[in-house]
């Protein structure tokens, strides 16, 4: 029985399920690999270099060819930090400033420690402590012969710029994945495979309901928080969701707007909503027991599904569920419309041919008006087959498949 270390954080949703499927075939590890110290002062000593160090390869590490991460340091609203990203964004045009995986790679390597006992590493693509537990562990083993398996573990993952460069195996949920990881970091093909994600067997898990549901379900993509960069996106969800809800109202009296909120944000957040006639909130808990099933049960329920862009909203397609995607917002914010019509991530899956895709203000009333007054919703369904056949391999639901995969990862 091989021996894998899981890297990933056991915290995160897809983790616990990804190491639940696996753990009765290998011999797994899913917690801190401990690190050689003698004394507890040396320890703490160490976090703190550790912490210093992460800050100074985030600060150092090429931002290209992320349009997030750029977004983000040319809008921050300190001017001496906006002034030194715009000088860091310049010197990376040039090509003179590393990756963040060659960065953490060179400083690890004339590390003198002990082996680490594993025949594999199990990481998330992201490099970043919120997603693996060790960083330090990834690349120290590099020097070993434990092989690295680094897993995207979403679609928009691939747009990142700090990510692992070094690895061994790399694991994408379909083909088109495939070719974006291989056209934006240059990872060779032979080293990329195709494994559809457990996260969304719950889809094929329970059977959608018979009963005809007068539903509209919203699903919040950005979080309430201010991101140094003069704006918080939240504020312009809300107000989209109001005229959404306004526009609802005034064609059928009888659909409720259901908003499901993003995850853990405080309702009173949300407060402004509750005073819309036609607006019901569904709280977003990652963590209760019941979280699939109400997941599957709002998008069943639904009569079509819309949103700014999320992986549920990819699930809803999944699903056969009509899916508008919202690229505009009502409240004219120039940044937010930057953001939405410039993201890599967002571009893949709003692409201007169809109908689904609203651009402004007419474009969304109009397509409202379509499938609540005159019931046309055939015309919107090309686009959920582009969805599926870009994001969701055919063997989805396979789950057999799916672990004779990984098992021939490991052999």
């Amino acid at each position: 029985m091989k021996s894998v270390y899981i890297n990933l954080n056991a915290k995160l949703y897809q983790n616990k399920k990804l190491i639940n499927f696996l753990k009765n075939d290998l011999l797994i590890s899913a917690y801190n690999y401990p690190i050689d110290t003698k004394k507890r002062r040396f320890e703490i000593i160490k976090k703190k270099f550790d912490i210093f160090i992460n800050y100074l390869v985030l600060i150092l590490a090429n931002p290209f060819p992320s349009r997030k991460n750029l977004y983000y340091l040319k809008n921050n609203k300190n001017f001496l930090k906006k002034n030194l990203n715009m000088l860091k964004i310049f010197i990376s045009k040039l090509n003179l400033l590393p990756s963040m995986s060659n960065l953490y790679y060179f400083y690890f390597y004339f590390y003198k420690k002990k082996n680490y006992y594993f025949d594999y590493i199990l990481c998330d693509f992201r490099l970043s402590t919120i997603y693996n537990n060790s960083i330090e562990v990834l690349f120290r083993s590099l020097k070993k012969k434990t092989k690295l398996i680094c897993i995207v573990n979403s679609w928009d993952n691939i747009f990142h710029s700090n990510v692992m460069k070094h690895a061994d195996k790399y694991i994408v949920w379909s083909n088109y994945n495939k070719k974006l990881l291989n056209k934006i970091h240059n990872i060779k093909n032979d080293k990329i495979v195709v494994i559809p994600p457990l996260s969304f067997q719950y889809l094929d898990k329970y059977k959608i309901t018979k009963k005809k549901q007068k539903k509209i379900l919203f699903i919040c993509a950005h979080d309430y928080k201010d991101q140094n960069t003069n704006d918080n996106f939240f504020f312009d969800e809300i107000t989209t969701i109001e005229k959404i809800s306004k526009k609802t109202f005034e064609l059928n009296r009888e659909y409720k707007l259901i908003v499901r909120t993003y995850p853990n944000v405080h309702f009173s957040k949300y407060n402004k909503l509750l005073k819309l006639k036609n607006v019901r909130l569904s709280f977003t808990n990652l963590n209760e027991k019941n979280y699939e099933y109400k997941k599957f049960k709002e998008i069943s329920e639904a009569k079509f599904v819309m949103g700014f862009g999320s992986t549920m909203n990819l699930e809803a397609a999944l699903k056969n569920k009509i899916v508008i995607h919202i690229s505009f917002t009502y409240s004219n914010n120039e940044m937010f419309n930057e953001f939405i019509n410039h993201m890599d991530h967002l571009r893949i899956i709003s692409p201007k041919r169809f109908l689904n895709v609203v651009n402004n203000e007419l474009e969304l009333e109009k397509c409202l008006t379509e499938i609540l007054k005159y019931k046309r919703l055939d015309v919107y369904t090309k686009y959920n087959n582009l969805i599926k056949s870009n994001f969701f391999d055919k063997t989805i639901f396979n789950k057999s498949l799916i672990k004779s995969k990984y098992l021939s990862i490991f052999k």
